[in-house]
């Protein structure tokens, strides 16, 4: 069986905000995941505010960054698939 893991991950160099990626919620079925996606990039959009100018989507996995700056200032949303067995 395969399920889709939503993993947030990122990083602020500015601010010293280097966090371990954290599973946002596990699903079922993809078209759940991508669901759940949209809601999650609406709220990171309105949390990151205007320093993160570029940004980069397709339908498992969503960037914002800072241009110039991609691995010091980013937030990331990806769907993730695993196959769970028994």
């Amino acid at each position: 069986m395969t399920v889709y893991s939503i993993v947030a991950t990122g990083a602020d160099l500015d601010r010293g905000y280097f966090p371990a990626p954290e599973v946002k919620g596990t699903y079922i079925s993809r078209e759940s995941a991508e669901i759940v996606l949209d809601r999650l990039i609406e709220a990171e959009r309105k949390d990151l505010g205007n320093r993160y100018d570029q940004e980069e989507r397709d339908e498992a996995s969503w960037e914002m960054y800072r241009d110039g700056e991609a691995a010091a200032c980013f937030s990331r949303l990806d769907i993730l698939a695993s196959e769970v067995q028994d």
